[in-house]
């Protein structure tokens, strides 16, 4: 679609104004947990990178940082913590409680101890859908790409990579997650991967099904690619809002760019946590504007094919409806 790059409203946009950043040569070497983070949020890591602002993960890992509430037991917040548990044998709830209370993760008292065993339940149903053979593995990680060489590890269990998802195993967040460390772990092994995300669907949990395209290689240097523009101020994307333009534009329809708007505007707006514009973060680098309209309102042509370009082979690559 191409078209101008309009600078960035708020904070962001001002500092990129007065003070361009220059086309820097990339680092030797990138962690796949720093690419994770730049996927997926390309504009919290330039708030950090260029402003100085903390990356929290948008609330996204709040088990390292804060004990839970109530709430966010109900809502399966730690469904993670809780699985991983279950897949080490550790099942017993008053060790759970122990432990959790250890690490200042469960509320005081009654109400954490009532809220984890109604959460155990879930958790069983999480048992189900996770891969045979499930035992928990690391593979290390490293290959060149370009001219830079991504290093760490993937997580596996029984062989595929596994996220869980606080809301529906469709959430933007843990999909790019998973995605990364899917292609890393494929160019790396020289091997096809599988992937899946597990989160709660209507009543119970569900999973979404992913696998490695057939040239992982070519979708990671994008990815790199990609990192190398958002650190030079120049990414039109952002997480949800992104991923429900993508899947608009792509459905077709008589106007593709007017439901990609659409969608964009839910996406930003709407939803069980009031959208992407109640990101705190966001909200800090561009106030109460919506970056991914031009000053006359209209989508950005640039941000529906970012949009596209990242999102196309993921939704290819999901399995099942």
């Amino acid at each position: 679609l191409g078209g101008p790059r309009r600078p960035w409203p708020g904070v962001l946009g001002r500092a990129l104004e007065e003070h361009p950043l220059p086309d820097a040569q990339p680092p030797s070497s990138l962690s796949v947990a720093e690419l994770v983070r730049w996927t997926r949020q390309p504009l919290r890591m330039l708030g950090r990178y260029r402003l100085g602002l903390p990356y929290d993960g948008g609330g996204d890992e709040v088990l390292d940082e804060e004990p839970l509430s109530v709430e966010d037991l109900e809502r399966w917040q730690f469904g993670e913590l809780l699985s991983r548990r279950w897949l080490q044998g550790k099942r017993d709830i008053n060790t759970t409680e122990a432990t959790l209370r250890a690490r200042a993760q469960l509320p005081p008292a009654s109400p954490g101890r009532a809220a984890l065993e109604a959460q155990l339940g879930t958790v069983a149903w999480v048992g189900e859908l996770l891969p045979p053979g499930g035992a928990i593995e690391r593979h290390a990680v490293r290959l060149r790409a370009g001219e830079t060489e991504l290093v760490g590890s993937v997580e596996t269990v029984g062989g595929e990579v596994v996220d869980f998802a606080v809301d529906s195993p469709d959430g933007a967040r843990r999909l790019l997650r998973t995605w990364v460390a899917m292609l890393a772990l494929a160019a790396a092994s020289e091997r096809p991967v599988r992937g899946r995300v597990i989160g709660m669907g209507t009543r119970k949990p569900a999973m979404r099904a992913l696998v490695t395209p057939s040239e992982p290689g070519r979708c990671l240097q994008g990815l790199l690619s990609d990192w190398q523009r958002a650190r030079r101020g120049a990414c039109l994307r952002l997480e949800k809002t992104s991923r429900a333009v993508a899947a608009a534009y792509l459905a077709g329809g008589n106007d593709p760019v007017d439901e990609a708007q659409k969608a964009a505007w839910r996406a930003w707006s709407g939803g069980q946590r009031g959208g992407e514009s109640a990101d705190r973060g966001l909200r800090t680098l561009f106030g109460d504007a919506a970056p991914f309209v031009d000053e006359a309102g209209s989508l950005r042509p640039a941000f529906i094919d970012e949009a596209v370009a990242l999102w196309k082979p993921i939704l290819a690559a999901m399995e099942g409806p």
